[in-house]
């Protein structure tokens, strides 16, 4: 994620503001202060006091209530989060705001246009009760750009996940014929296919870039 982001990032930046929105226990910070960024994060779970033992700066309220100076970050990254966020324009309009004229943003989020949504239906692991918005490739950049933001790049999203977390997850959401099945295999399996990750294009990855001034259209989305 951080390589994506410095490809579109001045190479004249020194130190780079990071701001990762939903950062749980800061490996994304940690990664970001190996290079030499100024890295803080959001988290509203008790992560954030494993991240602060860490030594990180973590803000533990939405973004709305931070009143953070216009303009702060040089990046701002939010990794399975806007499928979360219950008032949607004033989530983007804020990461408008305190992101710099051409910082950068990068989001990953669910991509309910893949081939796995549309097979497997409401089966679908990103089928949740705590995600309050799904995406297409399509209305993600209409999001962004209505926001004042210019998509850079929008590519597919991978998610690397064991069968062990795979039968969990259907344990826990969706008990039935499936979940039967996938009990039987798993009691197939050795177990070394049981923890061998997979890789899943479940998500859409995006990198967009704070436009200078905002469009007339900005604060409109429906």
């Amino acid at each position: 994620y951080l390589d994506l982001l410095s490809r579109y990032m001045p190479e004249t930046l020194p130190s780079p503001r990071l701001l990762d929105i939903g950062c749980a226990h800061g490996f994304m910070l940690e990664a970001a202060r190996q290079r030499g960024w100024q890295a803080s994060g959001v988290e509203i779970s008790p992560a954030t006091s494993v991240a602060r033992q860490r030594g990180f700066v973590v803000y533990d309220h939405p973004i709305e209530d931070l009143n953070i100076a216009d303009g702060t970050f040089d990046a701002i990254t939010a990794i399975d989060v806007l499928e979360h966020i219950p008032d949607l324009k004033g989530f983007m309009a804020e990461l408008y705001r305190i992101l710099k004229p051409g910082g950068v943003l990068l989001i990953v989020t669910p991509d309910v246009g893949t081939w796995v949504a549309k097979i497997m239906r409401n089966m679908w692991p990103h089928y949740k009760t705590e995600h309050l918005f799904y995406f297409t490739k399509r209305s993600l950049s209409l999001l962004l750009g209505r926001k004042g933001f210019r998509v850079r790049r929008m590519k597919v999203g991978f998610k690397y996940v064991t069968f062990n977390y795979i039968l969990g997850h259907f344990r826990k959401h969706t008990p039935g014929a499936l979940t039967s099945l996938l009990n039987f295999l798993y009691s197939c399996l050795p177990l070394i296919a049981r923890k061998t990750p997979l890789r899943l294009p479940t998500e859409m990855l995006a990198i967009a870039q704070r436009e200078s001034s905002p469009k007339p259209n900005e604060h409109t989305f429906n």
